[in-house]
């Protein structure tokens, strides 16, 4: 979809006693993290005729902080190159050594 984006935000919220209905379990909306869609976009409910299907992936990453600010840039940048690169697998048979 063009221009989806552009509307599209990374958020965090902690609240006890959101506004909106939540649909998991408790009424809170606490360490909610993602995407956020500011536009419309077209139904995803497979109910509906013409549906379609929206997909996103995030990769969350955690570490210690870094002691040294500068260096945040190549450390996101080597975190995110191995998140792009497609694991490897080696299988062989088993040896009970």
């Amino acid at each position: 979809m063009a221009g989806l984006p552009a509307a599209t935000t990374q958020f965090y919220r902690d609240q006890t006693t959101p506004p909106e209905t939540q649909c998991w379990g408790d009424g809170s909306f606490l360490g909610a993290s993602g995407a956020f869609i500011g536009a419309s976009i077209p139904t995803t409910d497979p109910v509906d005729a013409g549906y379609a299907t929206l997909q996103g992936r995030r990769t969350v990453h955690f570490a210690a902080p870094s002691t040294d600010p500068s260096l945040i840039p190549a450390i996101g940048a080597s975190v995110a190159a191995q998140a792009d690169t497609p694991l490897t697998v080696t299988v062989g048979p088993y040896s009970a050594s």
